[in-house]
């Protein structure tokens, strides 16, 4: 599918999402702050009228290049699916959002809302590991909301994670962090500064600039 699609399906589901307005395939709440909100439409590689939407949010102040799902949830269960031709397409988009997403969006509304759900995905796998994107957005939430020495912790943790790593994505996260570290020993203000500061850099680009308030 098109993205002129997305869009157009996207727009008869703005009356389920108040604040929210479409960007091609994405739908997201705007004037948006620190935190991207947004639904993505995802088009199927087998099945050309087949798509996907993922519901999710986005710590803008955790550096990125692009859009990504880990903090979301798949509309219509973990393997949702839509087709476009169906003829009530429409009335199951807008009822799915209205269960599935709405609330989702609501329980993590908030900074403490938020740092509970990215607690609940820095739990250790069978294999003892931990995705560092998540350990990454967790401590940067948790300096956000001002506890310097929980998103320390998180930090320290992470870094002795990483302690032998090569690879190039997890050497880059662990230098951000540290820089992240070395600013909340310096104090609140430092701390925020550097949030702030790679807040506006994600949003450029991102090309988000003309959505924020």
């Amino acid at each position: 599918m098109k993205h002129q699609e997305f869009a157009a399906m996207g727009k008869k589901l703005l009356p389920d999402l108040p604040g929210f307005v479409v960007k091609g395939p994405m739908i997201l709440k705007a004037p948006i702050g620190d935190i991207l909100y947004a639904l993505h439409f995802d088009g199927s590689d087998f099945d050309a009228r087949a798509f996907y939407i993922e519901a999710f949010f986005m710590p803008f102040f955790a550096p990125t290049e692009f859009i990504y799902f880990t903090f979301g949830k798949r509309l219509g269960g973990e393997h949702g699916r839509w087709n476009a031709d169906s003829p009530t397409i429409t009335s199951e988009l807008s009822k799915t959002v209205r269960a599935e997403a709405v609330p989702f969006f609501e329980s993590n509304s908030t900074i403490s809302g938020i740092v509970e759900f990215l607690r609940s995905q820095v739990i250790p796998n069978a294999r003892g590991l931990v995705n560092p994107h998540c350990q990454e957005a967790l401590a940067y939430t948790l300096a956000k909301m001002g506890n310097s020495a929980a998103a320390l912790v998180v930090i320290d943790r992470m870094h002795e994670m990483l302690s032998k790593s090569s690879v190039g994505w997890e050497l880059e996260i662990k230098a951000r962090s540290q820089l992240m570290r070395e600013k909340l020993l310096q104090g609140p203000e430092a701390a925020q500064a550097q949030l702030g500061v790679w807040k506006d850099e994600t949003i450029r680009r991102l090309k988000l600039e003309n959505y924020c308030g």
